[in-house]
């Protein structure tokens, strides 16, 4: 059975305690908490929500959009801080795209050039052999970070990129070496996200499941305790941990994993009654520990992606 029936309940009606939450929360000009990445993440957790919400709906689902909108740059990127421009624009992709309207085409094509040209090879001075080689950056940093770019790989998969770009190949470089280190190298809580979140990148990239380095992650997670963090976690990489877990299963297409000691555990069941363990009676995730409305939105955006994986 792929989740508990009740707990599948528990989990959409929870899903419209946080919602209303983020109604009751949205500013004036439709963002939330003044930010890019959260406003992108919570109009995500409407849209693909059991509900699913629409532009029809109203000014909750219209106004987010129209603040997004306004953080578009001429380069295809979205968001207000430069140093966070492929996280922002890749969520904020994710959630145009969610909304079905071929209105959004033209600047889901811009941001799908922009996170394109934001890979890192030989146009930026990297050779095939630096370790960053392949890795989607933020223009000027030349450092990407593993834990997000199954976000800006999933957003070039739904924007249209070719699949016989060459950008796949690169990216599957790119998400072996440093997948396989951090493996190997796991002595932060932070790092944690490593295996999931290189899973799904490299799934998303074309690798198949029988990759050396999927197996080796996914050793990796089986290796401890599920929803072991290894240590505190901001609010961002909480989300980032949940949510890599989710996909990584999912697009392995398990349904229970072995734990150390060898009992299997349904991992749907696990991590939705960590989430629901988590919530707070006014709606919300993540009170006291940081932003609630990126907490929130996270936590909602784990469900949808735990109970679509049901149908």
């Amino acid at each position: 059975m792929p989740m508990d029936r009740e707990l599948a309940v528990q989990a959409l009606k929870h899903t419209d305690y946080g919602l209303r939450f983020l109604r009751d929360r949205q500013a004036d000009d439709g963002s939330w908490s003044n930010s890019t990445y959260v406003t992108a993440l919570a109009l995500h957790a409407f849209l693909e929500s059991y509900q699913e919400y629409n532009e029809a709906d109203g000014a909750f689902i219209t106004r987010p959009l129209t603040y997004l909108l306004g953080q578009a740059h001429e380069d295809g990127s979205i968001g207000g801080s430069p140093a966070q421009r492929v996280r922002d624009t890749a969520i904020t992709l994710i959630a145009l795209k969610a909304t079905g309207n071929a209105r959004y085409n033209s600047l889901l094509s811009k941001g799908r050039a922009f996170l394109a040209d934001a890979q890192l090879d030989e146009a930026h001075g990297i050779a095939p052999t630096d370790p960053r080689y392949g890795g989607i950056a933020d223009p000027g940093s030349g450092q990407p970070q593993l834990e997000i770019q199954y976000l800006a790989l999933q957003a070039l998969r739904e924007t249209g990129l070719d699949p016989q770009s060459p950008i796949w190949d690169k990216a599957i470089t790119y998400l072996r070496r440093a997948s396989d280190r951090d493996t190997r190298d796991n002595a932060t809580a932070a790092s944690t996200l490593a295996p999931r979140a290189g899973i799904v990148g490299l799934l998303l990239a074309g690798a198949g499941v029988d990759d050396p380095s999927v197996a080796r992650a996914f050793h990796e997670i089986t290796a401890r305790p599920l929803l072991d963090t290894g240590g505190p976690l901001s609010t961002l990489e909480r989300f980032l941990f949940d949510d890599s877990l989710a996909a990584a299963l999912i697009a392995l297409g398990k349904s229970e994993i072995e734990q150390p000691g060898g009992n299997p555990v349904n991992w749907r069941d696990a991590l939705a009654r960590d989430l629901l363990a988590r919530y707070h009676e006014d709606g919300s995730w993540g009170r006291g520990t940081g932003d609630s409305n990126l907490a929130t939105a996270g936590a909602l955006t784990v469900l949808n992606r735990i109970l679509h994986s049901l149908r």
